[in-house]
């Protein structure tokens, strides 16, 4: 069930509550995939993106029927953390005002062994969208000449992310490891487009490349 349906989410182009649940509808074939059984952090931004909007990892007690949670050990406790495992599960979080659905890169029955790696191109404000399309394919050209083969995902903000799929055979520090060698090559390698630091006074201009995430 949603409620106030008009109510508009993205103010610019029109898109109210209910043309976003209808979407999530007519592409649940596609989204509930890259959704199901994996942990979820959210960004839930209740009054449209423009307005204030906040991160929420672990699931309350106000949640939907729909949407399933798995208990996940943090901080020297137990947490319990959000998955959408239906389109349903995925409405649901739209009623609570998500726009921004975070997968973990590991799946409920295996959270130690990762089956993803992402590398999140995030670029400062100079960098034009053609540049940071070219920074996009300098990544995947690396990453297949290591033998993986990566897809891509746009993001809830202005970056985009280079994803690789692999099989859950190592854990969560080796993951990073790589990721983490790679992003600093291609910053040796680029060092005019690439930064691999997470400060914002060291990105004028270039492409920060984070693996942190991983």
């Amino acid at each position: 069930v949603i409620s106030n349906g008009d109510k508009l989410l993205y103010a610019e182009a029109g898109v109210t509550k209910r043309d976003l649940a209808e979407y999530y509808a007519a592409v649940g074939d596609w989204i509930v995939p890259q959704l199901a059984g994996r942990p979820l952090t959210l960004v839930r931004c209740p009054n449209g993106w423009d307005k204030p909007c906040f991160f929420q990892k672990h699931a309350n007690q106000s949640i939907s029927e729909f949407i399933d949670t798995i208990d996940i050990r943090e901080g020297g406790g137990e947490q319990p953390y959000m998955i959408a495992n239906s389109v349903s599960a995925v409405v649901a979080l739209l009623q609570m005002g998500v726009l921004e659905l975070h997968p973990w890169g590991s799946t409920a029955d295996r959270l130690g062994a990762p089956d993803r790696l992402t590398f999140d191109l995030d670029p400062d404000d100079k960098v034009s969208w053609d540049d940071l399309r070219k920074a996009a394919l300098l990544v995947k050209t690396l990453l297949e000449s290591v033998g993986v083969e990566p897809f891509l995902k746009t993001t809830g903000g202005k970056g985009l992310h280079v994803v690789v799929a692999i099989e859950p055979s190592i854990d969560w520090e080796d993951a990073k490891g790589f990721t983490k060698a790679a992003a600093e090559l291609l910053e040796r390698t680029f060092p005019d487009r690439f930064t691999s630091k997470l400060l914002k006074i060291s990105r004028g201009g270039k492409i920060f490349i984070d693996y942190l995430r991983n």
